[in-house]
């Protein structure tokens, strides 16, 4: 490929990024304009070349989808959104903070980016891809610029006006932010410094109180590699006698691969140990919503509402808006008239439902549960609701408690919506009164209010049958594909290397149990095909994480299999993520990267290897070993 796209080809090529040009035209263009000095200058030469992506008629929009036949309605829509979206208004009222909005739906906001957070996020990218040496123009460049001016990042300053263009400086925001999160996986041959490398999990490990004496000083350029002993191993008495129990403890359920022999750095908030701008971006925010946030967004939702939004909210069924409008509610998000009097906005705040017979003011409350003429309508739906129950309880308390409530009984998916589509056409009935000047009453509230209903139950039998036919079509692929290794179904191999003919195999289940203090047990039973059990073994370890665990049960399996000098093996196991990574079907987790090249390497040993995937009932022996193995730990 290197012959036919040269290196400054970036836009529409896998894996190079177009936004690298944009960089690069910055710093060309911020050369010339600081070269002031010398007889020879340099000059810049734009060609305009316009591309049909650039640029876009809207009516040429129009009559491409009244030529394709989309229905009047459907282009009047699209062409009003194409409309607002052209219109800039700097005066929009919001009844909720921005701030507010870009909460993740898990604390209570809808998950809108911030765009400030996320452009520092995008940038941080171009940053990871410089602590990981990629190769490419952008890097290149950016490299020398960045490094190459006293080797180290920190000699260009924000402020050193003349030498860092705006492009460098934004780089250097990134990179900033990369280097005091990043952390380092350490190889058997590692360079890093014991105290200064964040290698433990992301941290520095902490020594024991008397090396802080000066006394002790020998060691500060003590390096990983020194703490082993050999053959993959930790020197566990000098790591207890260097750290701190938590330090050691943490040291010691870092895995030591034979096949890394180099340090290699990590994003350690993603799986598979490389930076993505999702898991950037939450960094981010967090930080910058804990400086920004006001008394008001901190105190908008309770606790007992994040956790509905977060375990119920967004799982409800119904169309997104009806959900959007629920959250509204529940954080007095909702343009009534109770609002608009709190902000001097001089409007009449009197409830348009109940305006002639009680004159009360239209609050989220009153509008949804305590109005007289909402009361009725909730009493005379399906579920026939009293609203005099809880009447002193918030009405976003209210609706979640229905919510819970609803969702214990059975037919439970149709009696939230019923629920639902009630305070859906409550806000449509009062909509109505408001501007387009309908008179309320429950005869015409309860048409619209069918037609909701039939409407939502039409979709999910539809979005049903949609299911029904996609697993009716992977039950036909599958069926296709019976004899296809990459299949995932208990007792078959899922992956594996060499001659799976006939064969005497010997099969071993394996399982690992695993608990947050890094302690784990491993615990297997191989069985010889057309013979009973013949071994059982169990082995105490340690461990960063259960799949990580898994994975260490799996390797002792294979050096234990090739000490018996058995050349046939299937070995079984009920960890379907592991056995997806070792197929390749997913991308592999950083904590057991090393460790799958350590088995692939071992598998050459064998005739034939497998790997198989059984379910945990099945995998209860082994499962009991593995537990008496980490209760002695």
């Amino acid at each position: 490929m290197g012959y036919l796209v040269g290196d400054h080809q970036n836009a529409f090529v896998s894996g190079r990024h177009i936004s690298d040009n944009i960089l690069l035209a910055h710093e060309a263009i911020h050369k010339i304009n600081s070269h002031k000095k010398g007889k020879h200058g340099f000059f810049a030469y734009k060609t305009d070349m316009s591309k049909a992506y650039d640029r876009v008629n809207w009516n040429f929009l129009q009559v491409v989808l009244t030529k394709f036949g989309f229905p009047e309605k459907i282009i009047k829509l699209i062409m009003n959104c194409v409309i607002q979206f052209l219109m800039r208004s700097g005066n929009s009222l919001h009844w909720c903070s921005r701030l507010f909005t870009s909460l993740p739906k898990s604390e209570g906001g809808l998950g809108i980016r911030n765009i400030e957070c996320l452009n520092k996020a995008l940038l941080a990218k171009h940053a990871w891809r410089l602590v990981t040496n990629e190769k490419s123009a952008f890097c290149s460049v950016f490299r020398g610029k960045i490094f190459g001016i006293r080797g180290c990042h920190s000699d260009l300053t924000y402020g050193s006006r003349g030498i860092t263009s705006w492009g460098t400086k934004s780089v250097l925001y990134g990179l900033n932010f990369i280097l005091d999160n990043l952390c380092w996986r350490p190889g058997v041959r590692s360079n890093l410094n014991v105290w200064n490398s964040k290698w433990v999990n992301g941290s520095n490990p902490e020594p024991v109180a008397t090396l802080l004496s000066p006394e002790f000083n020998f060691l500060k350029d003590l390096r990983v590699r020194d703490l082993t002993s050999g053959n993959e191993r930790w020197n566990e008495g000098l790591i207890k006698l260097l750290f701190e129990e938590e330090s050691a403890n943490r040291i010691l359920a870092i895995p030591l691969s034979a096949t890394q022999i180099e340090d290699e750095v990590i994003w350690p908030f993603s799986r598979n140990g490389k930076y993505n701008v999702k898991s950037g971006y939450a960094l981010i925010f967090k930080d910058y919503y804990e400086v920004k946030a006001s008394i008001t967004d901190r105190s908008r939702i309770s606790d007992e509402r994040k956790r509905f939004c977060k375990s119920k909210l967004w799982r409800l069924p119904g169309p997104q808006t009806w959900k959007i409008l629920i959250w509204k509610i529940i954080t007095n998000s909702l343009p009534v008239g109770w609002e608009f009097v709190k902000r001097n906005m001089g409007r009449d705040a009197t409830c348009p439902l109940c305006q002639k017979e009680s004159r009360e003011m239209e609050t989220i409350d009153h509008l949804f549960r305590d109005c007289t003429f909402v009361s009725r309508i909730w009493a005379s739906s399906p579920l026939g609701i009293s609203t005099s129950h809880l009447p002193n309880t918030l009405v976003g308390d209210w609706i979640i408690n229905w919510i819970c409530y609803l969702s214990r009984l059975k037919g439970s998916k149709s009696r939230i919506i019923l629920f639902l589509a009630v305070v859906v056409g409550i806000w449509n009935c009062r909509n109505g009164v408001i501007f387009r000047g309908v008179k309320a009453n429950p005869y015409s509230f309860f048409i619209f209010y069918n037609y909701l209903v039939s409407l939502v139950f039409k979709a999910l039998k539809e979005d049903d049958d949609r299911k029904e036919d996609k697993t009716m079509g992977s039950c036909q692929i599958e069926q296709e594909l019976e004899n296809d290794l990459v299949m995932i179904k208990e007792g078959r191999p899922v992956y594996g290397v060499g001659n799976f003919g006939s064969c005497t195999m010997t099969r071993v289940k394996v399982d690992a149990s695993w608990d947050k203090s890094g302690k784990a047990g491993i615990g297997w039973i191989a069985v010889q095909e057309g013979g009973g059990r013949c071994f059982e073994g169990s082995l105490k370890c340690r461990a960063e994480s259960l799949i990580q665990a898994e994975t260490l049960g799996v390797k002792e399996v294979i050096l234990w299999a090739r000490g018996c000098g058995i050349l046939h093996l299937e070995i079984s196991s009920d960890c379907l993520q592991l056995i997806l990574q070792w197929a390749g079907n997913e991308d592999q987790h950083y904590q057991i990267k090393g460790l799958l090249d350590d088995i692939g390497s071992l598998s050459s040993y064998f005739h034939c290897l497998c790997l198989s995937y059984v379910c945990r009932v099945s995998n209860g022996d082994a499962h009991r070993l593995a537990r008496r193995a980490l209760q002695a730990v």
